[in-house]
């Protein structure tokens, strides 16, 4: 088994716990309750092996790019991972705010909605801080199955938001319905352009063969 293949085990395997943590969230909450610190300790652990496949898959032997876009590759990471670390400070800045607002984390039920600051631009700017994590550090290494394992990153992303969002709405009723049309999931119409223009980078210099894969 090669070692690509065994962080996208341990990646996946990962987050099926996760999925069932929240699942039993939604569905079983008494249950969760009862046996909130093993619950909690294991969605704590899930969520601790899931950021270890994309750190090092970078590392693992691949095809990397090289040629002109080389020294781009390494640029549009550095950007990539600027934009990450703002989004991780401001949320940290506002760390304070957000464990009154939920309680804690020795708590199973929020207090109150929280829609202002980094949630009134998007509903899981966690997700999408993490997206651009993976994204920029795929590029700084110029790791080409790192980029291509980008899509993984984001389905599951999905999925346990789509999970996360049933239990809100399921807790929120129609306040998190109005929440949901008003804010965007993951990327803010900004951020959709800062994408869409590492795409079309990338689309160009492959055209233009500016882009070698060595």
């Amino acid at each position: 088994m090669s070692r690509e293949v065994l962080l996208a085990l341990i990646y996946l395997a990962s987050w099926i716990l996760c999925y069932a943590t929240e699942l039993l969230k939604i569905y079983r909450e008494p249950m969760v309750k009862s046996y909130r610190a093993a619950v909690g300790r294991a969605r704590f652990l899930s969520i601790v092996v899931i950021c270890i496949p994309p750190l090092l898959l970078p590392f693992v032997a691949q095809p990397r790019m090289a040629g002109a876009f080389g020294p781009a590759s390494i640029a549009i990471g550095i950007v990539l991972m600027g934009i990450a670390v703002y989004i991780w400070t401001m949320y940290f800045l506002d760390y304070r705010r957000i464990m009154e607002a939920i309680g804690g984390f020795h708590q199973t039920e929020s207090k109150c909605l929280i829609t202002t600051g980094l949630y009134g631009r998007a509903r899981h700017p966690l997700y999408t801080g993490s997206f651009f994590t993976a994204l920029g550090w795929c590029f700084i290494w110029r790791a080409v199955h790192g980029l291509l394992f980008m899509p993984v990153i984001l389905v599951s992303f999905l999925i346990q938001i789509f999970l996360e969002e049933k239990y809100l709405g399921k807790e929120f009723g129609d306040e998190y319905v109005r929440y949901r049309q008003r804010v965007t999931m993951l990327f803010p119409p900004y951020l959709l352009a800062v994408l869409a223009i590492v795409a079309a980078i990338l689309a160009i210099s492959m055209i233009f063969g500016w882009m070698r894969i060595t």
